[in-house]
């Protein structure tokens, strides 16, 4: 019995540090995810906007590429 009540709190610890490995690659793994979706919305969005924008205003469209092809 001495045996075993002194392996629990080994085999406990041992249990406790896995589980904490996890649980920081999950944290390493959650911020890279919320860095990848910072720059996300910095590199994507923004120039999805501007081409939405000049889509909706040919006017002010700064390509005159399409014109010269379709011409």
């Amino acid at each position: 019995m001495k045996i075993l009540f002194g392996q629990i709190p080994e085999i406990f610890g041992h249990f406790c540090k896995n589980f904490g490995q996890l649980c920081q690659n999950f944290g390493q793994k959650l911020k890279n995810f919320g860095h990848l979706s910072k720059m996300e919305d910095k590199s994507s969005y923004r120039p999805l906007v501007h081409q939405r924008s000049d889509q909706n205003s040919p006017k002010s469209d700064p390509n005159p590429q399409p014109k010269t092809l379709g011409s």
